[in-house]
């Protein structure tokens, strides 16, 4: 007779052996890890200034950094979707100390009741309150009648050749199509080897894991901040489902093609239509071609914009 496995069993025996590949893969890129570690402790001594370190919260509450206000912000900061971080919140903030925050991303907007109650009382001492998408800015009006404004990510406050006086040149003398996949999108793959048929460039791929989620012709897992840069700023066309690669994309002044996952869409979908560019967003191969973005137009969007967040900016000083 056949034996049955029972469904729970089945699925554990497939998360046992995903979780045993991860183990090998991770063992065996053990020295990309540990210089892609490097490479970002390095490029933070050099270029931020970091309070002392804390390992607890307990810590941080106990005796929080000194500082008129705390500006909180961005990517995802207020995603509470696996636990509330009180830490994101400015929880450990004095009485006497403001808190506000500039660009910050919800990440997505499907909370249950109690997360919203979280995000809610986490909320109440922050003003005045920046967020990243109008879809953010409409959502924390609707549930919790709180106004806010509409900023660019910081990313945006830095110009193209601030970026690119950071970057570090990378060593491939033929040109390449960039993917830098934090998930995975068959759509991506397909567009990599539709676009390297079409053009005869290499695949260069990025990975931020041990898995590497597109295929690529050359595939490096230790680039840090200048690393990456300079393979962001050396690409004929990059390929992402991040919306910072989307981001650096826009600043490179690159051709690109965003494939995010339709649960946190709402964080690129809401930069592009902004900047006019929701054609990067392809749902099938056939919207997939090697053509270069006018970008004299949304320059002149972006640069509306980042006067906006300056503006803002400069009037906390104020508040």
């Amino acid at each position: 007779y056949q034996r049955m496995v029972p469904p729970a069993k089945s699925m554990n025996a497939v998360a046992y052996l995903k979780q045993g590949i991860m183990a090998i893969l991770e063992r065996i890129h053990r020295k990309d890890r540990e210089l892609l570690k490097q490479n970002f402790n390095s490029f933070i001594s050099e270029n931020v200034k970091l309070t002392p370190k804390y390992d607890t919260y307990e810590e941080l509450e106990s005796n929080p950094p000194e500082a008129d206000m705390y500006l909180l912000g961005s990517d995802q900061v207020w995603n509470v979707t696996y636990r509330y971080r009180p830490e994101f919140f400015a929880d450990f903030a004095k009485a006497n100390v403001k808190v506000a925050s500039y660009a910050a991303s919800i990440g997505h907007y499907r909370y249950r009741a109690e997360q919203l109650e979280q995000l809610r009382a986490g909320l109440k001492k922050v003003s005045p309150i920046s967020v990243r998408e109008e879809s953010a800015c409409a959502f924390l009006k609707e549930n919790f009648d709180l106004d806010s404004q509409v900023h660019l990510d910081p990313v945006f406050l830095l110009k193209k050749e601030e970026w690119k006086n950071l970057a570090i040149e990378p060593g491939i003398k033929k040109k390449y199509i960039l993917c830098y996949a934090l998930t995975n999108s068959r759509l991506l793959n397909e567009a990599a080897k539709k676009l390297k048929k079409e053009t005869g460039y290499k695949v260069v791929s990025i990975s931020a894991s041990a898995k590497n989620f597109a295929k690529g012709d050359i595939n490096i897992f230790n680039a840090g901040p200048k690393e990456f840069l300079g393979l962001m700023f050396g690409a004929e066309i990059v390929l992402t489902t991040s919306f910072h690669g989307t981001a650096l994309s826009i600043i490179a002044e690159k051709p690109f093609y965003n494939f995010t996952a339709a649960f946190y869409a709402s964080r690129t979908s809401d930069l592009l239509t902004k900047l006019e560019l929701t054609d990067r967003i392809p749902t099938s191969g056939e919207k997939i071609v090697m053509e270069k973005i006018d970008y004299t137009k949304v320059s002149k969007k972006i640069e509306h914009c980042v006067q906006n967040a300056k503006e803002y900016l400069n009037s906390l000083k104020e508040v």
